[in-house]
């Protein structure tokens, strides 16, 4: 059954205030799928390129300006700005979303996120749509990652993560982590929320990172606003209706700081 909204806004709540962090559109007709948010336009891109040496390294690039994430139904990945339709930028190719030819639907990282502090209330608030979507946080909000991916849309499917950080890593234990599911017609996008130590300051700009849906990028606190970014390499097990997503131990991929 496709469902009904194919357009979701996502609101994280901070105290008593509801703040938008991202809009999710999917496709109804080819299942590609399109994110925004109110600080796109503010957004650093950390990129991955491999030297000779097979060594990673990290590339960093502006916004476009204010736009979208585009994630084709074929796989192809890029952002792009509103106004330059025809202008893409950090085009990858990558792990399909959805081939309605051949009824076959993939399991696809999307993006990772250490968010900005989200400061935006819409015109129309929370809640004020059927479609819009509530991530509750049971404590005053702090820096956070998130992780997103996209998980075919399959009656009564469970859905879970197993994600191994090193112990020395976590400011808790059990570490302080969240997890939900916004459906979409054709996937449920799987949110992933932690948090790892020195993450005590928000980044100046929302520091975002996507490979080809195959492999995982991460950010792990290092110092006072420094971070490192690992790649990790996902296992999924399909157990009747049960999925879940194992992100083991990742290959460190370079160091940055959040300005």
């Amino acid at each position: 059954m496709v469902h009904e909204h194919h357009k979701r806004r996502v609101f994280i709540t901070d105290g008593s205030e509801n703040y938008q962090i991202f809009d999710f559109i999917q496709n109804k007709n080819e299942g590609s799928i399109y994110v925004s948010s109110p600080n796109f336009s503010e957004i650093k891109w950390i990129g991955v390129s491999i030297n000779n040496q097979g060594i990673a390294n990290l590339e960093i690039t502006d916004s476009p300006g204010d736009g979208k994430l585009s994630l084709h139904a074929s796989g192809i990945v890029s952002i792009r700005n509103y106004t330059e339709i025809k202008s893409r930028k950090l085009i990858i190719k990558g792990n399909y979303l959805l081939n309605l030819e051949k009824t076959e639907a993939g399991v696809r990282h999307l993006f990772t996120i250490f968010m900005a502090q989200p400061k935006h209330v819409p015109a129309s608030p929370a809640l004020n749509r059927k479609s819009d979507y509530l991530i509750n946080s049971s404590k005053q909000l702090s820096p956070l990652v998130f992780i997103f991916f996209a998980v075919p849309r399959i009656p009564n499917l469970t859905v879970g993560i197993h994600a191994s950080i090193n112990m020395d890593d976590l400011e808790s234990v059990p570490p302080d982590n969240g997890m939900g599911l916004i459906e979409l017609p054709y996937h449920s996008i799987m949110w992933f929320a932690y948090k790892t130590k020195h993450m005590n300051k928000w980044p100046k700009h929302p520091i975002v990172s996507y490979t080809d849906g195959y492999t995982v990028p991460t950010f792990i606190g290092t110092g006072e606003g420094e971070f490192r970014m690992e790649l990790y390499n996902p296992s999924y097990k399909l157990t009747e209706n049960e999925l879940t997503i194992n992100l083991a131990f990742g290959e460190v991929a370079g160091s940055g700081n959040i300005g």
